[in-house]
């Protein structure tokens, strides 16, 4: 019974198709490891299917094979890593140092998926094809894992799916999800976050089952986007509704016949949140007793060629002591790298040196405008519940993005940085909850017609994008598989 209310709508099955098709598309066509920090991840999967869940070292066949696929496009950004491979595999044996600095830090748990395929595929041996086979295994992994949780999530929701599908068709998000990386899980365990805990009331068990669930693998792979938890937490506290499509809340409009969201909505939002953090303050406490953050760093002194003077200890008491100050800091990179982030955000691949055409990143942008006029986030309520909804989504966002910017800061930048070192693919989850925000602020209605007019201006919008970041990968990479063939 519960199954029959967790349906996908005939709708979202276009849109499903076509995340399936040009994931693949992306899948296929960008070589091995040219993604960013691709080596870094399988070797962490890797490692975890050896049983080394704090990763130590890899095979030399391994690092080999790594290397040897990186050789074939040699760019500024592998030239290091490609040195620091030849040394290594000169200097030792059977056995590498550990050379995934930045994915080491991460819980094994996004990993689990990868480890799986590598481990059964292991048993067929150690030869190259078997290693192309289990990179290649992995990449569907990830792709089919993120379609399941994005399905979920837009069945949970069906109102917010026109913000969720717009933010996860950039040509970005979609090359991510087809190479081995945890953000299949980031933004997979997002969407699910942001529509569980704002389901129909049918699907309630559904919704919170995969809430909690979600909560717990978004802490575990970056705990960063903690603040978009607040949402769901501001939905369930006492004196909301459930009402619209969404349940989104409806602060002293109860409608009558719908039931209260408190208290049972709340104990789940509230013991999964602590469940999760619970689990990724463990992962870090052991984390820094093993020494885990002091090797990554010694590593990518290695792969850089020079000290990274890092005090993440002075860096908190900095935004701590001078929060205004760090706003500046986050106010200078935006006015100084916005429009690459922007850039970013929407298509540049390989290792983050292909941008797409600048049309791509415009053409995007009128995708916002039809998304913010076209959402059905917000059902029957009223312009009061409306502002509230649309205040709460939009804090979220905006917290989330304060949040990543002082990670990368405390992390990765020495003290005293003026700007901080950002990716516009860390930006996906946090636009997603930004368009669903603004439009709970539209003033007006809108026509069902209208809708169903829009999702295939979107679609359409997503094809061409699509299809122009698929011919820059072709330009600069060719059929790389039939020049290896030959």
């Amino acid at each position: 019974m519960m199954m029959e209310n967790l349906r996908i709508s005939a709708a979202m099955i276009p849109w499903l198709s076509l995340i399936l098709v040009i994931s693949l598309a992306y899948s296929l066509l960008l070589p091995p490891f040219e993604a960013p920090d691709e080596p870094a991840h399988f070797l962490r999967a890797y490692g975890i299917a050896e049983g080394e869940w704090v990763l130590e070292d890899h095979p030399a066949k391994v690092v080999v094979f790594i290397k040897q696929s990186l050789e074939r496009f040699r760019g500024r950004e592998s030239a290091r890593l490609l040195s620091l491979m030849g040394s290594d595999l000169r200097e030792y044996g059977d056995r590498i140092p550990n050379l995934a600095y930045n994915s080491s830090l991460y819980s094994p748990v996004p990993y689990l998926p990868y480890a799986i395929v590598i481990k059964v595929l292991g048993l067929l041996g150690d030869s190259e094809g078997v290693l192309y086979a289990s990179l290649y295994l992995c990449r569907i992994v990830s792709i089919l894992v993120f379609l399941a949780l994005f399905a979920f999530a837009t069945s949970l929701c069906p109102g917010m799916d026109l913000a969720f599908f717009w933010t996860m068709a950039t040509p970005m998000a979609l090359a991510q999800i087809g190479v081995v990386s945890t953000d299949y899980a980031l933004y997979g365990a997002s969407l699910v976050v942001l529509a569980g805990a704002s389901g129909q009331g049918k699907n309630r068990a559904w919704a919170m089952a995969g809430y909690a669930a979600s909560v717990i693998v978004l802490l575990a792979t970056k705990i960063t986007y903690l603040p978009l938890l607040l949402i769901p937490l501001a939905q369930a506290m006492p004196g909301s509704r459930e009402t619209g499509c969404c349940g989104s809340i409806s602060l002293g409009n109860a409608v009558p016949g719908r039931r209260g969201r408190f208290p049972g909505d709340l104990i789940v939002i509230v013991g999964s949140l602590l469940a999760g953090l619970t689990g990724a303050a463990l992962w870090n406490m052991y984390a820094a007793r093993v020494g885990i953050f002091k090797k990554a760093l010694e590593v990518a002194d290695r792969i850089t060629g020079y000290t990274l003077v890092i005090d993440p200890g002075s860096q908190i008491r900095f935004i701590l002591h001078h929060p205004l100050d760090f706003l500046q800091v986050i106010s200078h990179t935006l006015t100084t790298r916005g429009v690459v982030l922007l850039h970013q955000f929407v298509g540049v691949l390989g290792w983050l040196d292909l941008p797409i055409p600048t049309a791509c990143v415009w053409l995007w942008g009128l995708g916002v405008l039809v998304v913010l006029l076209a959402s059905n986030v917000a059902g029957g309520l009223s312009p009061r519940s409306r502002f509230l909804a649309g205040s709460i989504w939009l804090a979220g966002a905006m917290l989330t993005f304060i949040a990543l910017c002082a990670s990368a800061y405390i992390v990765w930048m020495p003290p005293g940085s003026a700007s901080i070192n950002l990716q516009g693919r860390y930006l996906q989850p946090i636009a997603a909850a930004f368009l669903v925000g603004m439009a709970f602020l539209r003033p007006f209605e809108v026509k069902r017609s209208l809708v169903r007019i829009s999702g295939h201006a979107l679609a359409f919008l997503a094809v061409m994008i699509n299809l122009f970041a698929i011919y820059s990968v072709v330009a600069r990479y060719g059929l790389w598989w039939l020049g290896r063939a030959s």
